[in-house]
């Protein structure tokens, strides 16, 4: 452990520690006193020595511990959610994602209209019917006649012929 942390120095580090965390959520930065004492590089035994009284540092002499347990509850006040709001933030984000995945279909959407509208254009500068893209296709007839689909290359045919 790093003991050259002592006295009014400890103090200074161990204040500035503090309320760095206390800005965080209990989540992503929990204070704890052995969390603190690791981040300080000092052993607990160190924290818990009250601050020597008769340094020049002001800080609010109050034992070490005092401290970190006031910095614990700051945090917790700081990030504390009613039920309400719990509820409420729940429904945000999911109104959130419904709203980025409708937009995402919408683009698609605009795309494949920008697609579509493409196709028209072509065919009627090349002389075509646009109208007649959007007919529905004529049945297979060789499906209706019953005859056998067309081989794949480099396959025999049923009735042992060769391809």
């Amino acid at each position: 452990m790093n003991d050259k942390l002592r006295g009014a120095a400890l103090d200074r580090e161990l204040d500035a520690l503090l309320r760095a965390w206390s800005r965080k959520s209990p989540y992503e930065q929990p204070i704890t006193f052995r969390s603190v004492a690791a981040a300080l590089s000092v052993s607990t035994g160190s924290l818990y020595k009250d601050a020597n009284a008769s340094l020049p540092y002001p800080i609010e002499l109050r034992p070490r511990q005092v401290r970190v347990q006031a910095a614990q509850k700051e945090q917790a006040q700081n990030f504390s959610v009613s039920p309400r709001q719990a509820v409420d933030r729940v429904w945000r984000d999911r109104l959130k994602e419904a709203q980025a995945e409708a937009q995402d279909w919408k683009s698609r959407y605009e795309g494949s209209l920008q697609i579509i509208a493409g196709l028209e254009y072509h065919v009627n500068l090349n002389g075509g019917d646009a109208a007649r893209l959007w007919l529905p296709l004529p049945p297979n007839d060789r499906a209706a006649r019953g005859r056998a689909p067309i081989p794949i290359r480099g396959q025999q045919r049923r009735n042992g012929a060769g391809g």
